[in-house]
Parts: C-alpha cells; sequence; structure tokens
C-alpha cells in the first residue's frame, strides 16, 4: 500500500487540539446498523467530514453505499447477499475506489487519492488536521459495545472480543491519554479517549478527494499521492 509517511505534513507537529465542534458535520448510518458495509460507510462519512469544514454537503444517496461495498465483496447488491458477507479488507476497499472510482449519486464517481498512516496518536492527529479525518480500522470488545458516554480503556479487562469495525477519527480536544476525541461511527460523533484509541488501533489511513477539496493539499503533495496510486495499481 501507499505510504503517506514520508509527506511533509506527516512530519509536522499537530495542533494542541482540533476542536470542530462548531461545525455542522452530520455523519450517516449508510446501511451500517443491518450491514457490514463499515469500510464503505467511514469512506462516504469522510467525504461529508472534508465537506463540512467548507461549509458544503455534498450528494451522497444512501443506496450507493452498500451498493458500492457489494463490489468490492464481489457479491450481488441485494440485502441477503450484503447481509451474509463478513467484512472487508480496507486496502481492498481502498484500492476499489482509487481504480474504480465510488459512485455516491453524483455525476462523476469519487476516487481518493490514500495512503498508510503510522499508528500513532501524533500522525493520527497531523491526518486529521491535514486531511480532515483518520480513516482507521479497530478492534471492538464487549465493554465498548456495552458503555454509555465515552469509550475509554482503563487497562482493565475489555471483555470478549466482538469484531473488527471501521470508523473515523474527527477532532479531539487535546492528546493527552485521557483526553477525548470523537470519532463518526454509526452515524453519530461517539466521544472517545487517545488511550481507548490507542488499545483498539489496528491499521490507519489517510485520504483526500480532489474533488471535494481541491485546495487543501499542494500541488506537489497532490501528484506524490497520485503517482503512489499509479504504482500501487
Amino acid at each position: 500500500a501507499p505510504s503517506l509517511r514520508d509527506h511533509h505534513f506527516a512530519a509536522m507537529p499537530p495542533p494542541a487540539k482540533l476542536d470542530r465542534r462548531d461545525i455542522d458535520f452530520q455523519p450517516r448510518m449508510f446501511g451500517n446498523n443491518v450491514d457490514p458495509d463499515c469500510s464503505a460507510a467511514g469512506l462516504a462519512k469522510g467525504m461529508l467530514a472534508v465537506s463540512a469544514l467548507d461549509g458544503l454537503t455534498p450528494v451522497i444517496a444512501d443506496a450507493m453505499v452498500p451498493a458500492f461495498y457489494a463490489e468490492c465483496v464481489g457479491v450481488a447488491n441485494t440485502d441477503a447477499a450484503i447481509a451474509a458477507t463478513d467484512g472487508a479488507v480496507l486496502l481492498d476497499v481502498l484500492r476499489h475506489q482509487a481504480t474504480q472510482g465510488f459512485s455516491v449519486g453524483q455525476q462523476v464517481s469519487l476516487a481518493g487519492l490514500f495512503g498508510t498512516v503510522a499508528r500513532n496518536r501524533t500522525s493520527l492527529a497531523q491526518t486529521m488536521a491535514a486531511l480532515g479525518f483518520a480513516y482507521i480500522g479497530v478492534n471492538l470488545y464487549d465493554r465498548d459495545m456495552q458503555t454509555a458516554g465515552t469509550w475509554d480503556d482503563d487497562g482493565r479487562d475489555p471483555g470478549p472480543f466482538i469484531y473488527g469495525h471501521c470508523i473515523d477519527i474527527w477532532e479531539y480536544l487535546g492528546l493527552a491519554d485521557t483526553d477525548t476525541a470523537r470519532i463518526a461511527t454509526w452515524g453519530q460523533l461517539q466521544p472517545v479517549t487517545w488511550r481507548w484509541i490507542d488499545a483498539r488501533l489496528d491499521e490507519a489511513w489517510g485520504l483526500f478527494w480532489r474533488q471535494l477539496t481541491p485546495e487543501r493539499m499542494t500541488v506537489e503533495d497532490d501528484d506524490r499521492l497520485a503517482a503512489m496510486v499509479r504504482g500501487m495499481a
């Protein structure tokens, strides 16, 4: 997979906090309450997130998200076929949208340039600041599913492993272990601590859609990301 680790923004110190409580980002479910399409839903929520930073709401038809997921895992676009799957590999989904496009209901499909991000809070925070959000894979445990309010990991037994999940990290109010961040998952912004993210994190990615945020990165960054995707394909 291409990597963002050698980009200049990856080496810059992140902001001490990234407070976006005044920005109208409203995550949507995109079928993930009934289907294992969190990988595709995470991409769609990322599109909403970066557009919200510019005060925009892109056209994303809800039904197109599970349809894209079905393409990625190679099944028919039916409720039964999608429900029978076990989720997708994030790299497969990212590669598919970069090379084939993600049709969301706009005139053209969206294709996001992407790369891996180091699995530490400094890199995740800088990715959020530079690209709008971080697209990550996490492992969820029983205590996460049973906890109301802020999700935390204080070292106690989290209970049985439930499943892997894809979420977007949107903002944070500090970078200490117990400082809170908010993640977009299951149609809402869920507060979590950084130590929860550290304990659950399995993989991390950054994405950039030229069509949605053409001014957010430099021409040099855009060209280098495009070259990475060409090499990957």
